[in-house]
């Protein structure tokens, strides 16, 4: 649900995606396809975890945005604290969570060239005392430039979880050429560092598109090495799809 304000920004609500704040900002690499992380599980079952250190807005919430002169634009999220086993907006309780809050800024200084900055505060893991849990500081940074058929971009992103537990610092950078009008392809990479261990994750992504009238075709294959950080965890992923526009 969104609400158009006109100059004074919009207002819209989300009920099951983290992208509301620095969620809004946390994969600016550009691609032809999917992102280098699509599709990697270290078991293909789905739920084994997929690529480590991106950043998240939270579940469920209010994100605003602002546009100011086609120059700068402004985005603030905002995650209700729950109760477990209850709905987003309990106030109380044993095991609850408390709000996740973040922002972000973009930048658009020259022709071509766009950085962003993004931080927040995401809920974590809740405790067993009522009304208190624990949250994570998640922040951001980007610089993409187009130039021509040539898009190209770095992003730097890092989450610092409460407690004695692993601080990821996470590394992406990405490159993508328009052939022409229909076709486009694009390469990505990915590196997270763990901060209690050695063992670097690191993942590689080629896509392609490619659209004929109203038909679209697309492909992208992702690879990773020592997902989660663990040695020996790797995982391979192919798809291919075709769209049509009637």
């Amino acid at each position: 649900m969104t609400i158009d304000m006109g100059d004074m920004g919009s207002l819209n609500y989300e009920a099951d995606t983290g992208a509301r704040g620095i969620g809004k900002i946390k994969d600016m690499i550009p691609t032809a396809d999917e992102d280098v992380g699509n599709g990697i599980d270290v078991d293909g079952s789905g739920s084994a975890g997929g690529l480590s250190g991106t950043v998240s807005g939270g579940s469920k919430g209010f994100h605003y945005s602002n546009v100011m002169n086609d120059m700068v634009e402004i985005g603030v999220g905002y995650g209700p604290k729950g109760q477990a086993g209850g709905a987003n907006g309990g106030v109380s309780g044993v095991g609850g969570v408390t709000s996740s809050v973040s922002a972000f800024i973009k930048l658009d200084p020259m022709d071509g060239l766009e950085i962003g900055l993004g931080a927040g505060e995401v809920a974590a893991s809740a405790t067993t005392v009522s009304d208190k849990s624990t949250t994570d500081d998640h922040t951001t940074a980007y610089v993409k430039y187009v130039y021509g058929s040539f898009t190209a971009a770095y992003q730097m992103s890092e989450v610092e979880t409460s407690g004695s537990t692993a601080d990821d610092e996470q590394t992406r950078w990405g490159v993508l050429y328009a052939v022409n009008d229909e076709m486009s392809i694009s390469y990505q990479q990915h590196e997270n560092d763990d901060s209690t261990t050695s063992i670097d994750e690191e993942a590689t992504g080629w896509s392609a598109s490619y659209t004929s009238g109203g038909m679209t075709f697309k492909i992208h294959r992702n690879t990773a090495d020592d997902v989660s950080n663990a040695a020996n965890n790797e995982s391979e992923h192919t798809e291919i799809g075709v769209t049509f526009a009637f």
